[in-house]
């Protein structure tokens, strides 16, 4: 088990408890590559560490579980759009609060947002017939960013 981390190892790796890490197991969240049959020990590898990160960074942003499930399992530009739009509050507000169980932490949220986005899904928009994409399928592809989100972005 050289290339893998007991339960233990990564808690302690990512300041959590045992517990949260078995919570997360049960959720479908992170579950361990492998797990001894004889002593039930947990063992993670270090590929799956990244995704620990991704889900310990959007319950820090305060999103429910069922929310990180949907980001985790869609592996496409729509996910990141459902973030922005659940972000909408702590970017008006300026400040994020994190809620841990014995604290709670009021970190201000003021940052510069640099994102980019392709004219339609293909990505050939404009280049005369390297774009597959029908109208519709572009206005869709659009509308896909709401309008809050849009008045907030300075598009070229």
């Amino acid at each position: 088990m050289k290339d893998y981390f007991k339960i233990g190892d990564v808690a302690d790796l990512f300041r959590i408890s045992v517990q949260t890490l078995r919570f997360y197991e049960r959720e479908g969240l992170f579950v361990p590559e492998k797990i001894d049959r004889d002593s039930h020990y947990r063992y993670y590898s270090i590929h799956q560490l990244q995704l620990l990160q991704q889900i310990i960074f959007l319950r820090d942003l305060g999103l429910p579980l069922k929310t990180i499930r949907q980001q985790l399992e869609e592996p496409n530009a729509e996910r990141y759009i459902r973030t922005l739009e659940a972000l909408r509050g702590p970017l008006e507000d300026r400040k994020v609060i994190i809620s841990r169980l014995k604290a709670k932490v009021v970190y201000p949220a003021s940052f510069m947002l640099v994102a980019a986005a392709n004219p339609c899904p293909c990505g050939y928009y404009g280049e005369g017939d390297r774009c597959t994409c029908t109208p519709g399928a572009r206005a869709n592809y659009l509308s896909k960013l709401s309008g809050p989100v849009m008045d907030r972005i300075d598009l070229q």
